[in-house]
């Protein structure tokens, strides 16, 4: 709070400048005061065009869930000429907030362009094919994430996770598509089939789904 006093004494003075804003920028921040942060920092770009700023403002609107203002904010940052991961990465997670699973993926593969030994974007990746319901491809990008070694605690058991549903699913697409079964005892009629998968279903709790 002295901090804050000692530098709005400086704006009263007229001796406010980009650095001042800056810092009550990310006082502001710090102290969850979003809507006083989006300010200053709107205050820096007016002084200084900074692609940092469009980051950092982009975090904030994500915080107050104005995603729409967020993405507009991060975009900004390739404006300046240059290609960002981190802006990448922030997009795409935007977008997976948002339920924009395409677009969260195609940021994610810019992202992993410009960083390829980065195990989290594999991950974060894996996360998106799960919810896109492409296991295969899930579990592809979690096994990388899982070599380079990130240090994600949930990995191993997003990784399982994953692969029970894609097990129960190959399952059932196999019971779907069976001919049907004239000899009755024969070991590949349907029962013989979904007997298995509902037991591993009962046994795992259905943790599956």
């Amino acid at each position: 709070d002295l901090a804050v006093a000692e530098l709005k004494k400086t704006v009263e003075l007229g001796l406010d400048n980009e650095s001042v804003h800056r810092a009550l920028g990310f006082i502001y921040k710090e102290k969850g005061l979003y809507e006083l942060a989006v300010g200053e920092f709107k205050r820096v770009l007016e002084d200084n065009p900074d692609s940092s700023i469009h980051l950092v403002l982009g975090r904030l609107y994500r915080e107050k869930k104005d995603y729409d203002s967020a993405v507009r904010e991060i975009k900004k940052v390739f404006q300046f000429g240059l290609d960002n991961g981190e802006a990448h990465f922030l997009l795409a997670t935007l977008y997976r907030e948002k339920g924009e699973y395409d677009l969260a993926e195609s940021e994610l593969k810019k992202a992993l362009e410009l960083g390829p030994q980065n195990g989290n974007l594999h991950y974060e990746l894996g996360l998106i094919y799960e919810i896109k319901r492409d296991y295969a491809a899930s579990i592809e990008q979690m096994q990388i994430a899982l070599k380079k070694g990130i240090g994600e605690e949930s990995l191993p058991s997003a990784l399982a996770r994953v692969s029970r549903k894609q097990r129960v699913i190959a399952e059932f697409q196999r019971a779907i598509n069976i001919e049907p079964v004239k000899d009755k005892d024969s070991p590949e009629s349907l029962m013989d089939i979904m007997d298995p998968i509902l037991d591993y279903m009962f046994q795992e709790g259905y943790r599956a789904f």
